[in-house]
């Protein structure tokens, strides 16, 4: 046997039959984000903690899963006495990420574009009645400007 100093733990680690585990805790905080929580080592002052938003959960679960070599595992969610598929943000399987990238971005829109299909919005809707008809808006032919419940004001007549 070897003298306690000279004890190199890397020289036995396969005969290690136990590791030190910390206690971990998973709950939430007021704020509805879930904290994971360790009980500290003997050398540290405070529990080290994670927080994790609400809506990130479900990925840092599948995360927690692929490493563990678990990643096959899918989500589900009971409803109306059967079951759903859930799927998480982020995480794609191959033929959706292919797709993705195939299908090409489209162009942003030019100026000239954008305003005239603002334009055609905008005569879409005097057409349908829909136009013009906010407090301060004038209507498609200039005569003056109709108030929601209808009645016009000549121009001028604002300015007394």
């Amino acid at each position: 046997m070897t003298a306690p100093e000279d004890f190199d733990w890397d020289d036995v680690a396969d005969d290690v039959v136990q590791r030190a585990v910390e206690k971990v805790a998973i709950f939430s905080n007021p704020n509805g984000d879930v904290v994971i929580r360790q009980e500290r080592m003997w050398n540290e002052e405070d529990d080290p903690f994670i927080i994790i938003a609400r809506g990130n959960a479900l990925r840092a679960a599948q995360a927690i899963l692929e490493a563990a070599g678990m990643g096959d595992i899918q989500f589900h969610r009971a409803v109306r006495g059967g079951y759903v598929d859930v799927d998480v943000p982020g995480v794609d399987d191959g033929d959706a990420m292919a797709e993705r990238e195939e299908k090409p971005k489209p162009e942003p829109l030019s100026n000239a574009e954008r305003q005239r299909r603002f334009k055609e919005k905008r005569r879409a809707e005097t057409a349908a009645g829909n136009g013009g008809n906010e407090v301060g808006n004038e209507t498609g032919n200039g005569d003056g400007i109709t108030w929601p419940d209808g009645d016009e004001l000549p121009l001028g007549a604002a300015n007394g």
